[in-house]
């Protein structure tokens, strides 16, 4: 018969040998501590054993060497994911913040571990907690931004991205939020993370947590109504002015001077007894992996109307409009005047309010992408778009850009009259911009169905 010791006596043999002079004797306590660290039972007992202070001392000690840290890191990290304590020492926090700001190399466990922990003491934050108080006044994305660089060991690049993300719940949220958008930091996510791929399943949900408090910075502007005669007049008279300009630029043209570059739309055309106008559309974003931008193609529906000339002033007076539906509406005029105007003239003649249009697709965007809405514990479904520096800060025009023209061609396909048959193909827009973002992920992200919804 083998005699096994108590979890409560392992801890009452480990302890004295941890804080032993003996380098034998206190390399094998803390290795068999590192062993143990996922014993629920154990740690405990350790904590109960006041065994946390004795570790965080000893992490302290200037003498300690790498293979010990790692090991004092890793039963640190046991009890802090299972929450049996919420912080350590603030000495033995800023001892481990110099591990992840260490300039000369260290071990890669040691790294690991240690962004884990901070991203632990960070996530278990209370009020007046001395622990994630420093951690927060000590790091920030420039500081820890390096680890991601690291391609060849994901879980350093996942804890990292952790981190960040826990960060910007914190007492300098807005700081590290603004860090998280600029193109820069952006930039380095897609091409260390995204571009290097298998992206495992833990991966996936910290970049949807990035994606999703990146893109709820806009929130505050979808639930603020435009007061076109206060703060966001200026914003409106732009848009209006840019409506006067486009009327006077499109005299130039008549239904009949846009013509098809694509062979296989033109034969089609050419087949069909529909009256149909069609302008190209130069989008400056390439699409992934192709040098020259894509030119899309806008098809008029037969209702669309010669120009005339009459007032087209955009109206916010008439119900409850989002600012960010203006912005979106602006960014839309300014990047694709002619598809802007068309859409518009379109819209008018249907004697439907183009601003209660786009209004309508803005919430259909923001639904789809999840905006307004905080992370989920279980979400795993990221937009590499959103990552990109040339496309990343524009994502939600360019998605509600493609809404419009989509809303458009799914009402004349429906043969929409009703306010019912409205709802219908709003509804039917939404589920096709969320349905395009799954299938961006299942096509390896060679091809994103969003930026396509022109061709279609």
């Amino acid at each position: 018969m083998v005699s096994v010791l108590s979890p409560g006596e392992m801890v009452k043999v480990f302890l004295p040998k941890i804080l032993s002079q003996d380098e034998e004797q206190r390399t094998w306590a803390l290795e068999k501590l590192a062993l143990l660290s996922h014993d629920p039972v154990f740690l405990s007992e350790f904590v109960s054993a006041e065994g946390v202070p004795a570790l965080s001392s000893l992490v302290c000690d200037p003498s300690l060497t790498a293979h010990h840290a790692s090991c004092c890191l890793k039963t640190l990290l046991g009890v802090l994911t299972r929450r049996l304590v919420t912080t350590v020492d603030e000495a033995a926090v800023k001892r481990i913040v110099q591990y992840v700001m260490a300039d000369s190399p260290l071990e890669t466990e040691l790294i690991e571990d240690s962004l884990a922990i901070l991203r632990a003491i960070v996530t278990n934050r209370r009020s007046g907690d001395e622990g994630s108080s420093c951690v927060e006044r000590k790091l920030g994305v420039p500081d820890v931004v390096h680890h991601l660089w690291n391609r060849d060991n994901p879980r350093v690049q996942q804890n990292t991205l952790g981190l960040i993300n826990a960060l910007a719940g914190g007492a300098r949220g807005e700081r590290i939020l603004q860090y998280m958008v600029a193109a820069r930091y952006r930039d380095t996510v897609h091409k260390n993370i995204i571009l290097n791929p298998p992206v495992s399943e833990g991966m996936a949900h910290e970049l949807y947590v990035y994606q999703t408090l990146v893109l709820n910075l806009r929130e505050a502007k979808l639930r603020t109504q435009v007061d076109a005669t206060g703060m966001d007049q200026k914003l409106v008279e732009d848009l209006n002015c840019f409506v006067v300009h486009a009327e006077k630029d499109i005299r130039r043209y008549s239904v009949n001077i846009f013509a098809s570059t694509d062979p296989q739309t033109t034969e089609e055309l050419h087949g069909s007894n529909k009256t149909v106008s069609m302008m190209d559309l130069d989008n400056s974003t390439p699409m992934m992996g192709s040098k020259q931008p894509r030119k899309f193609i806008y098809h008029r529906s037969k209702s669309t109307p010669e120009f005339e000339s009459q007032n087209y002033a955009m109206d916010f007076s008439s119900g409850p409009f989002c600012q960010l539906t203006v912005e979106f509406m602006l960014y839309f005029a300014q990047r694709y005047m002619k598809t802007f105007v068309r859409v518009m003239l379109e819209e008018v003649t249907l004697a439907h309010s183009f601003p209660a249009v786009c209004e309508r697709v803005t919430h259909v965007v923001c639904e789809a992408v999840g905006l307004g809405r905080p992370p989920r514990k279980e979400g795993t479904l990221y937009q590499p778009l959103v990552f990109q520096p040339n496309l990343g800060v524009h994502f939600l025009e360019e998605v509600f850009c493609r809404c419009v023209l989509l809303l458009g061609r799914t009402r004349r396909d429906m043969k929409a009259r009703t306010a019912e048959d409205e709802d219908k193909a709003s509804y039917s827009c939404g589920q096709y911009s969320y349905n395009a973002r799954l299938s961006y992920k299942q096509n390896n992200y060679n091809v994103c169905a969003l930026i396509t919804l022109y061709q279609q």
